[in-house]
């Protein structure tokens, strides 16, 4: 049910919650930029069964979840839980749209479940982090999002700490099934319809956090009142492109495999640089504009290498300046089921949480990690082996061995690595199933993770029990971390103009370009 903000003259009470929802909105939002989405705020997504996974980011971690936005902002705690580094956890009978914090990160995914869990049947939802919360965003749904009965598109709103009315149109501004004007109360959740495969402008007068599913069962609903059921009325079972709803960014990278970008204003200027080492613009002078989404797979391939890279390919990752702000996402996964938002250098960390038990079934659309970068580095995957963390590969995330750095702008060329049964450029062998942890690097990264889970597999729960874990079947899910002062990279530029990353061995410091 929709809550109507109170229409009445603000008294003391009013203005002091209006202050601290504003406060903590620019705080959120300043933890975000400097790649801290791990402290964030996090909300639980879209689940059905209650199921809300994830991995401490840091030692003496005290994690606290929040049933209602009304029990955070009364600071009423529902479960709190003491964590070590590294430790996994699945609470169990969390409702989406609950609240959780850390003192020293966390995140995670919840769980949506079908009538079985064969494959395709369920999926996971990365958690969302109030620090990458909008006020005005676009998505492209790029399948099975036609609002019929099996093809049902899906978008789960939660709003923040401020009253806030929002509306959801085309891209070019038709509203959809009457979905305008909506009144949302303080961290008010709520469901909206989507009408068809295509792109989508998402806006309101405060910040808000969103997830889209497509093919999500039952039947659109014309109007603002949205149905109560939300996702549990599953017509099919099936669960598709589950992925987050981002802000508007104007330097990301993704994989462009099945991709669209999408921008706010007219004619928005696109470079796009691939880890191969090709380069171009998008479009054909015009750049991008809203109502018209770039198929961005076919842009790239116009000029480089990078398209039709499936499976997360590391060959395939490409990197986007923009001269505005744009968004995009992949459909990378060859399995066809799933898909990813392109990632923010700016939210990108250097301790990234990794909640999946891995198993070492199938190739990298199936199993396994693909960790993604401006910089070269290493990151390490380490497991929890229920008494700390063991260290399992070395990742070295680079960009392709052609690509020689004289000036800046052959920097712009992104980094990338995946650990697979796959046969793709710059890969590490998965070798057995993998446990959830962490994964380190010495530079910021982002980390795309597919994983087959094991259903049987128990974690820690709330309270000192344990539980069955979240299953997964073929998912590829966005995962972010954060970074610890004493592990942040030091990274200046040189006289010549090109960036260096300060290394320290044994005492011993040394310069080497990124």
């Amino acid at each position: 049910m929709i809550i109507t903000p109170t229409r009445r003259g603000l008294d003391h009470a009013s203005v002091t919650s209006i202050a601290a929802g504003s406060t903590l909105g620019l705080e959120q939002q300043l933890l975000a930029n400097a790649g801290q989405v791990a402290r964030n705020v996090l909300i639980a997504g879209p689940t059905t069964n209650g199921k809300f996974q994830g991995c401490s980011l840091g030692g003496q971690n005290v994690i606290q979840v929040y049933e209602t936005g009304a029990d955070f902002q009364a600071g009423n705690v529902w479960h709190r839980e003491f964590m070590r580094f590294g430790e996994p956890i699945c609470f169990d009978g969390i409702p989406q749209g609950a609240l959780l914090t850390s003192t020293a990160g966390w995140f995670g995914m919840t769980e949506i479940e079908g009538p079985s869990l064969a494959a395709g049947n369920q999926g996971v939802m990365p958690a969302g982090s109030y620090g990458l919360s909008f006020r005005d965003t676009f998505f492209h749904a790029f399948r099975n999002s036609t609002g019929n009965n099996n093809d049902r598109g899906v978008v789960f709103v939660s709003n923040g700490p401020l009253a806030s009315v929002i509306n959801l149109t085309t891209g070019t501004g038709d509203v959809v099934r009457g979905q305008a004007t909506m009144e949302l109360g303080p961290w008010e959740a709520t469901y909206l319809d989507l009408d068809g495969n295509g792109e989508y402008r998402l806006f309101g007068t405060e910040p808000m956090t969103a997830w889209i599913i497509s093919r999500g069962g039952g039947t659109a609903v014309d109007g603002p009142v949205r149905p109560e059921s939300g996702l549990a009325n599953l017509s099919n079972g099936q669960i598709w492109d589950a992925k987050q709803i981002l802000p508007l960014t104007s330097d990301g990278i993704v994989q462009p495999r099945s991709g669209f970008m999408s921008a706010p204003f007219n004619n928005t200027a696109v470079s796009w640089y691939d880890r191969q080492g090709d380069q171009g613009v998008l479009g054909t002078g015009s750049g991008v504009s809203p109502g018209s989404p770039q198929d961005i797979d076919t842009s790239v391939a116009n000029g480089g290498t990078a398209n039709n890279q499936g499976d997360h390919n590391p060959a395939g990752y490409t990197r986007f300046l923009a001269t505005g702000l744009v968004t995009a996402h992949s459909g990378a996964d060859g399995q066809g089921g799933d898909a990813v938002p392109m990632y923010p250098v700016s939210a990108m960390s250097q301790v990234i949480a990794q909640p999946f038990r891995i198993l070492d079934q199938g190739a990298g659309d199936e199993a396994g990690i693909t960790a993604f970068g401006p910089m070269r580095g290493t990151a390490q995957v380490l497991s929890w082996n229920g008494d700390g963390l063991t260290l399992e590969y070395t990742l070295p995330v680079t960009r392709d061995g052609g690509i020689t750095i004289s000036s800046k702008e052959d920097q712009l060329h992104p980094c990338a690595v995946q650990l697979s049964n796959s046969n793709v450029t710059n890969r590490v062998p998965l070798v057995g199933d993998l446990n959830p942890g962490v994964i380190i690097a010495d530079v910021p990264i982002g980390a795309v993770i597919q994983s087959r889970g094991d259903s049987s597999y128990q974690l820690r729960t709330q309270g000192g029990g344990t539980t069955t874990g979240i299953y997964t079947q073929e998912d590829e899910t966005v995962m972010f971390g954060w970074t610890p002062p004493e592990l942040a990279a030091e990274v200046i530029e040189g006289a010549d103009g090109i960036q260096y990353r300060r290394f320290v061995d044994g005492g011993v410091q040394t310069w080497e370009q990124t």
